[in-house]
């Protein structure tokens, strides 16, 4: 997921008319997302930052920073009304609809877990799949909004499972309601898991869990919203060549 996800910084992509010699500026919004991305002394920090920091300059573009949240810039991207992009979002078919990829791999994330109560831990793990998981309504899930889990997983969460929670506001704090006993388990990005231990080793006593089903490693993109400028999509894809990021021509569509 970058639930999502992973996850990561968006990018509203609106060039304004500027003074002549001036570059086009792009907003980028950004939130809590360690380790690529965080938030210091008020200010966007962190690999994710840097990266796309060297994306805009070497498209001509500068940037203004603006705070967000991974469930704000989903619906954002979804509605397509606003010029917006965002980095390090995972790519699906549902997406792929709505959205619009630069088709350069951006990152990859590490693949997801099942972070579960310690008492629900066996339970969990007898599920052969992620999915017979999900439609076992003896157990209470929640995920965060605005993430991905997969084709099928966000099938099931939007189209059939309803009792399935799908509005925490990050990975820490579906993490923190999970060990605080209000819900048995949630599907995180792996790296997001050793990054709230590391922060936090209370947690240390919830149970880590991978199942089939779950999403594998995978890459992520710069992705925008269809209402975004196409040149300005292509200055980033140019950029992003430029930079050495490995085209992926089944997304280039």
């Amino acid at each position: 997921m970058k639930a999502c996800t992973s996850l990561l910084s968006i990018v509203f992509l609106s060039v304004h008319a500027l003074a002549a010699g001036d570059k086009p500026a792009i907003n980028v919004t950004y939130y809590d997302y360690p380790p690529t991305m965080k938030i210091v002394d008020g200010r966007p920090a962190g690999p994710y930052v840097d990266q796309i920091v060297k994306v805009a300059e070497t498209a001509g573009l500068s940037i203004h920073w603006l705070l967000t949240t991974i469930n704000a810039e989903t619906k954002m991207l979804d509605q397509g009304v606003r010029q917006i992009c965002t980095t390090g979002r995972l790519h699906n078919d549902e997406r792929a609809a709505r959205w619009l990829y630069v088709p350069y791999e951006w990152d990859w994330l590490p693949g997801d877990i099942i972070v579960s109560r310690p008492e629900k831990a066996a339970v969990v793990a007898e599920h052969p799949h992620i999915l017979d998981l999900l439609h076992d309504r003896s157990l209470h899930p929640m995920m965060v909004g605005g993430s991905t889990f997969g084709n099928e997983v966000d099938k099931a969460i939007k189209y059939r499972d309803h009792w399935v929670a799908n509005d925490a506001g990050s990975e820490i704090q579906v993490i923190k309601l999970i060990a605080a006993g209000r819900a048995d388990y949630t599907i995180i990005a792996f790296d997001q898991w050793e990054e709230a231990l590391a922060a936090d080793q209370s947690l240390s006593f919830l149970s880590a869990l991978k199942i089939d089903g779950v999403l594998p490693p995978a890459p992520i993109y710069l992705t925008c919203s269809k209402a975004t400028d196409p040149q300005v999509i292509v200055k980033l894809g140019e950029a992003m060549g430029k930079l050495g990021y490995k085209y992926r021509p089944e997304i280039d569509r």
